[in-house]
């Protein structure tokens, strides 16, 4: 699994969303899959250190839907690819 070099801390699983790859991470922000094949977004940069949302004082991911998803996945990798990342 890859993890993240470039935020601020390294975000982890959680009961609802276990870590299976990160897709992409830019300075403030984690693009990952899932076991389940979800893709989910969290962020991560020094206004929210430990990754927001939260819950109960933990870092939560936010699980797109697959259309966003895709949306999402396409935009992340075409930014990453343009800043030769």
């Amino acid at each position: 699994m890859h993890m993240p070099s470039r935020l601020p801390e390294t975000l982890g699983s959680t009961a609802a969303f276990v870590v299976q790859e990160y897709l992409t991470e830019m300075q403030d922000y984690a693009v990952a899959r899932s076991a389940r094949g979800e893709i989910g977004v969290t962020w991560n940069d020094a206004a929210h250190p430990g990754g927001y949302p939260k819950a109960f004082g933990n870092q939560q991911w936010f699980i797109l839907p697959p259309p966003i998803a895709m949306i999402v996945l396409a935009t992340a990798m075409t930014a990453e690819m343009l800043n030769g990342q």
